[in-house]
């Protein structure tokens, strides 16, 4: 009878675990939600000023979507906000990396949002660096203000 207790017991305790995080996932995707400008695009361990300037960043529900001009990077994407830093991982749909889990982490701090992945199957970074045999991307990313009516 003791057994059954705490497998009941632990059983709802993994439950209440799983909506706690499945409720963090919810909350934290909906701040993401909208159109980001490019403040900062870091590679190899350098920024790229005029690169940041060409760039926006339109993330979804389901998709974290990279705009240059006419051209444009989707990617499927899936967060664990639980994890400290918090945890994301990118999926191509297009280009040498599609449909590779590209890991990564990112901050988000009001209308800043920093997302550092690795894009060369090296693993997530622990931190927002890149260096030059990396395989790490960054961006930093203000979001952008709708106009008021």
């Amino acid at each position: 009878m003791k057994h059954r207790s705490l497998l009941v017991v632990a059983a709802a305790v993994l439950l209440l675990g799983a909506d706690d995080k499945e409720d963090a996932i919810i909350k934290t995707r909906t701040k993401l939600l909208g159109i980001w400008n490019v403040a900062a695009y870091e590679a190899m361990g350098a920024r790229d000023p005029e690169l940041s300037q060409q760039l926006k960043v339109l993330i979804t529900e389901k998709d974290f979507i990279v705009q240059q001009k006419d051209n444009e990077a989707k990617s499927g994407y899936r967060i664990d906000p639980t994890q400290k830093p918090m945890h994301i991982n990118l999926v191509p749909a297009s280009g040498p990396n599609m449909d590779k889990n590209l890991p990564g982490i990112f901050e988000l701090d009001g209308d800043t949002l920093k997302v550092i992945w690795n894009d060369k199957g090296k693993g997530r970074p622990k931190e927002f660096k890149t260096a030059m045999d990396s395989g790490n991307v960054m961006l930093i990313l203000k979001r952008q203000k709708t106009a008021q009516p």
